[in-house]
Formats: structure tokens, sequence, C-alpha cells
């Protein structure tokens, strides 16, 4: 009777469990295509959708965007636009996600063309015509459970100082059909200008 009463709380703990979610974007690699053959990427989650493109069997670390609803496909960017590929040929990169700082990203946006390359605790902003500005992470901030799947940094460096929020949604580069799984809100005072951004990140 003692060792039900021990064993009993283990497995109702483990029935309450949720199962980890997938977390977009990450890395996979093609997998089970022949050496003679390619994956397809199609329009539409669907097998009868217009192909786009062909992907070769050998390929490895391709960015993973999202998944369709029945979850038999997953999104990707091809060219100028997104499709989508069968997860069954797809095998995930073993990788950490990307809202707990420790995954290199790439963001930018238009309206002007800037971008900002981060590797962990660092930032580098572009802009047109300027030189790169480091910018430093004073301070960050990520649910611990990743169920917002959210990142927030106070930025300082160069007499600028500021705040980013970077956030799972579906998000456009507004230049192309591409679909990305970052969002980021970009927050900064220059000694010359305030400047706010808003556009879309991928993975580094």
């Amino acid at each position: 009777m003692k060792r039900l009463v021990l064993i009993l709380p283990l497995v109702l703990m483990s029935l309450a469990a949720p199962a980890l979610a997938e977390s977009f974007p990450h890395y996979a690699d093609v997998s089970g295509v022949a050496a003679d053959d390619v994956l397809n990427i199609r329009a539409e989650p669907s097998a009868s959708a217009p192909i786009i493109g062909v992907i070769p069997p050998d390929t490895t670390l391709i960015e993973v965007t999202g998944a369709s609803e029945d979850g038999k496909w997953r999104r990707l960017n091809a060219g100028e636009r997104s499709g989508w590929v069968s997860a069954r040929y797809l095998e995930s990169e073993p990788m950490p996600p990307w809202w707990t700082e420790r995954v290199p990203l790439f963001c930018y946006g238009t309206e002007p063309f800037w971008s900002v390359s981060y590797e962990p605790g660092l930032l580098s902003l572009e802009m047109p015509g300027e030189e790169p500005r480091s910018l430093g992470i004073e301070w960050s901030g990520a649910p611990q459970s990743g169920a917002f799947e959210t990142i927030g940094w106070k930025i300082r460096g160069g007499g600028a100082e500021g705040f980013s929020v970077l956030r799972n949604r579906e998000c456009s580069d507004g230049m192309s059909d591409r679909k990305y799984a970052i969002g980021i809100d970009f927050f900064l005072r220059t000694p010359e200008e305030d400047l706010v951004f808003t556009g879309c990140c991928a993975l580094n």
C-alpha cells in the first residue's frame, strides 16, 4: 500500500504536465527523401497545391516559421514568398528556443531600411549611410515557461538608450510575400533623434 501511495502522485503529475509545444522559428533538416528525389515546396499546406520550389534531399538548417492547423505541414520561406512542405520529411535540429536569448537573430524593416543583428548580450544597429552602432543589452526578460514566447530588452550604448520587444507572431516584411515567426518593436533615443522601428526577425 505504501508503494502505491508513492507512485500515484508521480503518475498524476505526468498526466497533468502539458506537452512541450513546438517553438517557431527553428531549424530543420530534410529527412527521408531519396538521394535522387527532392522535397516539394507547395503554395498551400496541401498535396494538391501548386509546387513553387524544391529542396535537395541533403539540405540542412532550413528555417521553419510555422505549422498548419492539422500539424501535417511546415511553413518556410522560399525566394520572395512563403511555402509549405510535408512535416514527415523534416527533422528538427536540436536547439534552444529563440526566446531563451541563446539564439542569434537578424531583424530588419523598411521606411527607413534598418537592421539589427543580435548575438547574446549585444546588438548591432545599421541604418542607411551610417556606421553600425553597437548597443549593449543592459537588462532583459523573458517568461520562464515560454508560454508567451516574448523577449524584452533594455538597450544602452554610445550615448543611446531605449528598449525593444520581440514576440512570437506572424510577421511580413512589407516587401515580399515571406512570412516570419517573430515580430520586433524597437525604440531608441539617440543624441540626434528618437527612432521607432517595427519589423521582423529571422534566425541568424
